[in-house]
């Protein structure tokens, strides 16, 4: 199953969570620098950039992408936070591609206008992917109904006929398949609840025995 980008970074973003807290006795933060003066024990990741990591065609659906992050730590005295991004240094995240030390004369300081500070530079792959598309649900049955015989119907969804939909007595083998037009005819039904499944949606009810040409919302379970 695909997942959109914003999953791709959600479970980065996790990774990289587990990654601090197995490493360092520190909380991530991110989005920030860590400031220099005696502060709280953290790692902060601020994300700079992306860069590609492969060659993709104009017309892809996937992209894959390298995202740069500044990995930097503040601590109660600079040898503690220096110490945190050598243990960060050593036991690299999976999650990353590579992690380097980033320099001094770095020009991403002056772009940032901060001063330089010892910091990582850790690029992360990311597969971007457009989400799924899920079926619009099954809005209403058209059935005529009759007790303990065949049940036969037309499934709609929004005044459209539903073809290829399967109808099955809930908790059994019994099951048909609309045609063209939404029709379909299962027989062997006394009462039981009814099961439709359009495209992976499944939708429960239960008709009532007796009533002719209902229409049935189906959007619930009855």
């Amino acid at each position: 199953m695909k997942h959109s980008a914003q999953d791709a970074f959600k479970t980065l973003s996790i990774q990289l969570t587990e990654w601090v807290a197995d490493n360092t006795p520190a909380t991530l933060n991110e989005g920030l620098i860590a400031p220099t003066e005696k502060t709280a024990i953290q790692i902060c990741l601020l994300p700079v950039g992306w860069q590609p990591a492969m060659a993709e065609g104009r017309g892809a659906k996937e992209r894959r992408i390298l995202a740069d992050y500044i990995v930097t730590a503040s601590a109660k005295t600079p040898a503690q936070a220096a110490g945190m991004l050598g243990d960060l240094l050593i036991n690299p995240s999976s999650a990353i591609n590579t992690l380097i030390p980033l320099s001094s004369d770095n020009p991403i300081w002056r772009l940032l206008n901060i001063a330089p500070q010892p910091a990582l530079l850790a690029s992360c792959p990311v597969l971007l992917s457009a989400p799924e598309k899920l079926a619009k649900p099954v809005t209403d049955v058209i059935a005529t109904i009759a007790p303990s015989g065949p049940l036969s119907g037309h499934i709609k969804d929004a005044g459209k006929a539903v073809n290829n939909a399967s109808v099955s007595i809930a908790g059994s083998d019994r099951a048909a398949t609309t045609d063209a037009q939404g029709f379909f005819t299962l027989g062997g039904w006394c009462g039981q609840a009814i099961q439709v499944t359009h495209r992976g949606a499944v939708q429960t009810f239960t008709p009532d025995p007796g009533s002719n040409d209902l229409v049935l919302s189906i959007t619930k379970e009855n």
